[in-house]
C-alpha cells in the first residue's frame, strides 16, 4: 500500500514540486532529526542515547564529510551552511522518484541522518526503526506498554521505512540499468 502510494506521488507530483524544492523539504528535517536531541534526564535515557545514537552520528559525519554535533536542549543544534551544501549536493544526485522515497523515509522515522545510514546499507530498517523510537522505547520500560498503540506505531513505521527504502533501491537500479543500456 505504500509503495503504491509512493508510486502515485511520484506520477502526480500533488505539490508540483521540483527535486529542488523536494530535497530543501527533506534537508529542513535535519533541524530536528530525532537522532540530534539528546536529553540529560534522567541520566540513563542520556546514556542510553550516547551509546546509541553518537555511533551513527559519528559515522553520519564520516560519510558524508560533515561536521553535525547532537544538542542537550530544545533549540535545533547549529548546522554550518557548507555541511547543507554538501548533504544537498548528495541528495541531488538522486532522481525525482528516489527522492520521493526518500523524504517518505525521513518522515516515517523523523531523521534525515537514520534515513540515510539505512540507505547506505550501514543500518537495516529495523534497527533505524529501533534507534527512532530510542526514547519511546526507554519510557515504555519505565512507565508501562499500551500494547495495541505502541505495537502498531512501530509496524507502520517500519512498513513506511521499508517501502521507502525498496522505492529508492528499485528507481536507482532502473536508472542504473537505463544508463548502462544506453548505446553510442
Amino acid at each position: 500500500m505504500h509503495i503504491t502510494g509512493l508510486c502515485n506521488t511520484s506520477i502526480d507530483n500533488p505539490g508540483k514540486a521540483d527535486n529542488k524544492i523536494l530535497v530543501d523539504s527533506i534537508l529542513s528535517f535535519l533541524a530536528t532529526d530525532t537522532v540530534l536531541f539528546f536529553t540529560d534526564e534522567p541520566p540513563e535515557l542520556l546514556e542510553l542515547q550516547k551509546n546509541n545514537w553518537s555511533p551513527i552520528i559519528k559515522w553520519f559525519n564520516h560519510r558524508y564529510g560533515v561536521n553535525i554535533e547532537p544538542t542537550l536542549d530544545i533549540s535545533a543544534p547549529h548546522i554550518d551552511p557548507k555541511d547543507v551544501q554538501k548533504l544537498e549536493k548528495h541528495l541531488l544526485s538522486y532522481n525525482w522518484n528516489a527522492l520521493q522515497g526518500i523524504s517518505f523515509g525521513v518522515d516515517a522515522i523523523k531523521s534525515l541522518i537514520l534515513q540515510l545510514a539505512v540507505l547506505d546499507r550501514h543500518l537495516t530498517v529495523s534497527q533505524a526503526v529501533k534507534l527512532s523510537r530510542l526514547e519511546l522505547e526507554f519510557q515504555t520500560e519505565k512507565w508501562g506498554n499500551v500494547v495495541w498503540a505502541h505495537d502498531i506505531e512501530e509496524h507502520d513505521t517500519t512498513s513506511r521505512l521499508s517501502a521507502s527504502n525498496l522505492f529508492v533501491y528499485y528507481n536507482t537500479a532502473i536508472n542504473t540499468k537505463r544508463e548502462k543500456n544506453i548505446q553510442f
